[in-house]
């Protein structure tokens, strides 16, 4: 009778941890698992957010040219999306974003022409400088807090030209 008594003892404290174990192994795949770290909040990440906007873009060299930019964060904030305009038809869109493997910024262009540019560099100083072989291209905030874009091209790697001297003030709305 002892015997019995031990038998089914052992076999319900069995049957009980397996209920346990399975119980415990519910709760583990049926519950939310913990939140993941944001991706693409550290300050890196955010370096290029000040040309985050919409602009109306002037040059000085030139005299009453205008055209427009909207720039825009997308990928829950992981990539910067500008779209440029003017009026005479022209129009390009860039794609931005750091990939934190390589510790570099990049930048796609492309225009209504076909033409395409990749460029790559980092911010530095309270300036980012994008470039390939040919291209240079810093973007900076004023003291007016308009971003100045200068665009630089080169034939030999060591003199720069200035391609292009654009503001980008925030746009009026009327």
């Amino acid at each position: 009778m002892a015997e019995k008594k031990c038998a089914y003892l052992i076999g319900l404290i069995f049957t009980l941890s397996i209920a346990c174990v399975a119980s415990e192994m519910e709760q583990t795949t049926t519950s939310a698992p913990p939140a993941a770290a944001k991706p693409c909040t550290g300050e890196i990440h955010r370096a290029f957010d000040f040309w985050v906007g919409t602009w109306e873009v002037t040059s000085p060299d030139r005299e009453g040219w205008k055209a427009e930019s909207s720039i825009t964060l997308s990928n829950n904030g992981c990539s910067i999306h500008e779209h440029y305009t003017t009026p005479g038809g022209y129009e390009g869109k860039s794609i931005n974003f750091y990939d934190a493997k390589k510790k570099l910024w990049h930048q796609t262009w492309v225009d209504n022409q076909g033409v395409p540019l990749y460029l790559e560099g980092n911010f530095s100083n309270g300036t980012m400088v994008l470039s390939d072989a040919t291209n240079r291209v810093s973007w900076s905030v004023q003291p007016d807090q308009s971003v100045r874009q200068h665009w630089e091209t080169t034939e030999d790697g060591k003199t720069w030209t200035t391609a292009f001297d654009g503001y980008y003030r925030p746009q009026r709305m009327e």
